[in-house]
């Protein structure tokens, strides 16, 4: 399973729907909301006819329905105009422009290109990538090459199996965390995963699982994950939210677990949960001198639950990072994000932070936002180096896939996509004495604390 689809498999349990935000018929008059958008970079054309809203994942040689009015409920997504142009945002950090079209493009009538010929479906796939993807430099791929080399194998007679494994193969080279394909039976991503994981069939359940044997290690046992509810049990005393547990390693340092920045409510309220979990563990720990904070089994979620999270340490207002998105051969402009005090208290003290090759997407996000902060200190590993939000897309035969179109800039000017985020003291990761008793990671930190 991809991270991608274990992110999709949590948000199917939780996700709750919300309200569209759909103008006032007498807004959409005045403010002339209606009509044809094309979108500034994320290769969307927006639909907005009455009460419907239809977006199509449009390439120069497709336009196939991506999402309708239901889907856009769920992610809460709200539509208004601002200087003639049309903005797409949530209420967290979903945001795009769209400019307006005369008339709706041939491609996109008569319900869009909804089609299973093969010879078709590789080529919207291709010009999706070549369209859309922000890193084929930073892999050295040649995705020109690419295309002449796999569009002579797929013919009007391709089965569907041979195009999965073609499309796969194109990928290969791409082994990028957020890339991922799927058919609905099979799930495939280009990533590496570490050495220790190359014959695990399931790798994400397997870091995932790494958080119970820290759980063992640091605090007894007294908190673990039921695979089965896939939810913490146990000392409730330690269990802040559905997925992060804490207590204290002494009487001068503290512990946070991290693994998860989704999924932690299910009315779908993850923002606010975390800032009230975080509030509950800072008070608690407001007299320490330490507190140790775990995210090198951290699986992702929410870039704004981890702004969240982050900001009860924040002393003050300070910039993480800029985002832009891939739009035609440049990027759309930049936007900011802050981390900032947040909450009635926040922990100025000695703050460390544990990473690993596993501390992927927004437990990235979490990582730049911590490193900002001058009393923070990163022990570990790099991270995954995965930070672009997966743009989701569409194939005219049903297929879904997903890629990486967002370029993060960190606050120090560095992308570290493909890299990850480097710690203050590296540490490596060694799985075989970790699962043995040994966390030499968290050693290190509690012999930091101790100085």
């Amino acid at each position: 399973m991809t991270r991608k689809s274990f992110a999709i498999a949590l948000l199917t349990i939780v996700i709750a729907g919300t309200t569209l935000g759909l103008p006032t018929a007498q807004a959409r008059q005045s403010d002339g909301i209606d009509g044809i958008w094309l979108s500034h970079g994320y290769g969307m054309l927006i639909e907005i006819n009455a009460e419907e809203a239809t977006i199509y994942d449009i390439t120069s040689v497709s336009c196939t329905p991506l999402f309708d009015t239901a889907a856009l409920q769920d992610y809460g997504v709200q539509l208004t105009i601002e200087n003639g142009e049309l903005i797409i945002r949530d209420d967290k950090t979903l945001y795009i422009t769209a400019t307006r079209l005369v008339s709706l493009p041939e491609l996109c009538a008569n319900g869009g290109t909804v089609s299973d010929d093969p010879e078709l479906n590789f080529e919207a796939f291709w010009h999706d990538f070549n369209e859309q993807y922000a890193f084929f430099g930073l892999y050295g791929v040649d995705w020109q090459a690419q295309y002449d080399q796999y569009r002579p194998l797929v013919t009007a007679e391709t089965t569907p199996e041979e195009l999965f494994a073609i499309l796969s193969d194109m990928l290969r080279p791409l082994t990028d965390e957020h890339i991922s394909l799927s058919n609905g039976e099979q799930d495939f991503s280009p990533a590496i995963s570490a050495s220790w994981l190359a014959d695990d069939p399931m790798p994400i359940a397997t870091i995932f699982s790494m958080n119970n044997v820290v759980a063992q290690n640091a605090l007894n046992g007294q908190v673990s994950f039921n695979p089965e509810t896939f939810a913490l049990e146990g000392d409730e005393a330690l269990i802040a939210n559905r997925f992060i547990f804490y207590g204290k390693l002494s009487d001068t340092v503290g512990y946070v677990n991290i693994p998860l920045e989704t999924a932690y409510t299910e009315d779908g309220s993850d923002v606010a949960n975390a800032g009230a979990t975080m509030d509950r563990i800072v008070a608690e720990f407001a007299d320490l001198e330490t507190i140790i904070i775990d995210v090198r089994f951290n699986l992702g979620g929410d870039d704004a639950v981890a702004l969240a999270l982050a900001s009860r340490f924040a002393d003050e207002k300070r910039v993480v990072t800029t985002k832009q998105a891939r739009d035609g051969d440049g990027f759309t402009p930049t936007r900011e994000f802050y981390v900032e005090p947040g909450g009635p208290q926040q922990f100025t003290g000695n703050v460390i932070v544990l990473t690993s090759q596993m501390t992927v997407s927004a437990g990235e996000i979490f990582v730049l936002a911590m490193d900002v902060l001058p009393h923070v200190t990163m022990v570990g590993e790099n991270t995954a180096g995965a930070y672009s939000d997966v743009l989701s897309r569409v194939l005219p035969n049903g297929w879904t896939f997903g890629l990486s179109n967002e370029k993060y800039i960190a606050a120090d000017g560095e992308v570290y996509e493909n890299v990850g985020n480097p710690p203050d003291i590296l540490v490596p990761f060694d799985p075989g004495d970790f699962q043995a008793g040994t966390d030499q990671i968290l050693s290190t930190a509690l012999e930091l604390a101790a100085q």
